[in-house]
């Protein structure tokens, strides 16, 4: 089913837009405030950043990010995230088609060469994403290093062999006089 309104994310819709990441996705849990600043951040970096949300009602049922890639500045790269609620999500993947074209829309004026997604080999969108002609560049692991419990200690051998055998230096010590 699709959703009954489709608009523009508003300040009003964050703890709305939180939850549904938030129940999409309860390993990364997100917040309203968080959702703040990441847009506040986005927009200093003067990028092109949008969401577009779709309503079922009062409830939010899907959201679709549209982002500049900011590791490829200038390269018509964009993020494109489609996010379907749980509830809403169905084999013909109808909202997360809905989204996606709205997605794309809003980036068709910035004529990007290409989309990108991020997604984890057990979320429920990559099949969509693959539906769609997107195709693995590349996989990551990741890791947290909780510092609370850190003990670098552990670790002094290491370091110590790494000074005896690197030797920082600028070119002009080394004898470069290019």
């Amino acid at each position: 089913m699709p959703a009954e309104d489709l608009r523009p994310l508003t300040d009003d819709d964050m703890p709305a837009l939180s939850e549904l990441l938030t129940a999409l996705h309860p390993e990364q849990q997100q917040t309203a405030a968080s959702l703040k600043n990441r847009q506040a951040l986005l927009s200093s970096l003067s990028e092109h950043h949008a969401w577009t949300l779709g309503w079922h009602g009062n409830s939010l049922v899907g959201a679709v990010e549209a982002a500049g890639d900011h590791n490829h500045i200038g390269s018509g790269l964009f993020f494109l995230n489609v996010r379907v609620h749980p509830a809403w999500q169905d084999d013909e993947d109808e909202l997360a088609g809905q989204l996606f074209q709205r997605g794309v829309e809003t980036l068709r004026p910035l004529l990007p060469t290409g989309l990108r997604t991020r997604v984890h080999q057990h979320w429920p969108e990559l099949a969509f994403y693959q539906n769609h002609g997107f195709d693995e560049l590349e996989r990551s692991w990741h890791s947290t290093l909780d510092l609370s419990t850190f003990d670098p200690s552990a670790f002094a051998a290491r370091t110590q062999r790494a000074r005896a055998t690197i030797q920082l230096a600028t070119l002009r010590e080394l004898g470069w006089t290019g």
